[in-house]
């Protein structure tokens, strides 16, 4: 369920059966679970979030998800790949996909649960939020380094370097990275 969403800002109520298949998103995803805990896979990295955790996603990062009850429900902000741009003048990843931080988990569950006339209001409230939350993550200023490369890309190109005497074929280096071949491919465009 969407309960405020501009131009650059969606916030959404999630209740969805029992898990989530590897998929991306095309803008920042940051979450909080009402209820019940959920069992995270990020880019091959694997976290139990709870009520007190908050969950982040950069754009194109392959996720999924496990949760652990029926009951299981969280809210979710949805900033668009431009939006820390936009807000904050200056490019963003998130360096982990998970921070243990009641008051901020908090902070975001309250953007849904508090009724909010303004949009306005909503809006700067989650723009706190997201600045609070670059502060605490250790965020980066760019997904890619000074030549362009991403993070992925470089990590990918290092394993071909490692042995130049074996041929890892696009297949063979997506299924290490836990993605698809042309998820991987598009990690090396500029």
């Amino acid at each position: 369920m969407i309960v405020f969403r501009n131009t650059h800002i969606e916030l959404a109520a999630l209740t969805n059966g029992r898990s989530f298949p590897r998929h991306t998103h095309d803008e920042f995803v940051i979450s909080a679970n009402l209820n019940g805990l959920e069992q995270v896979w990020l880019d091959g990295d694997v976290l139990v979030a709870d009520t007190q955790m908050i969950t982040t996603y950069n754009p194109g990062q392959v996720q999924a998800s496990m949760n652990q009850a029926d009951s299981w429900q969280c809210v979710s902000l949805y900033l668009r790949s431009d939006g820390f741009e936009h807000y904050f003048h200056r490019r963003v990843q998130f360096n982990q996909g998970g921070l243990m931080s009641p008051e901020l988990s908090a902070r975001l569950k309250n953007l849904i649960l508090q009724p909010q006339e303004d949009a306005r209001l909503r809006e700067e409230a989650a723009v706190m939020l997201l600045a609070d939350l670059q502060n605490l993550t250790g965020t980066a200023c760019s997904p890619r380094d000074a030549r362009g490369e991403s993070h992925r890309a470089r990590r990918v190109k290092a394993l071909m370097l490692d042995d130049i005497s074996q041929t890892i074929g696009l297949e063979a280096l997506a299924r290490r990275e836990g993605v698809s071949a042309a998820h991987l491919v598009h990690a090396f465009a500029v």
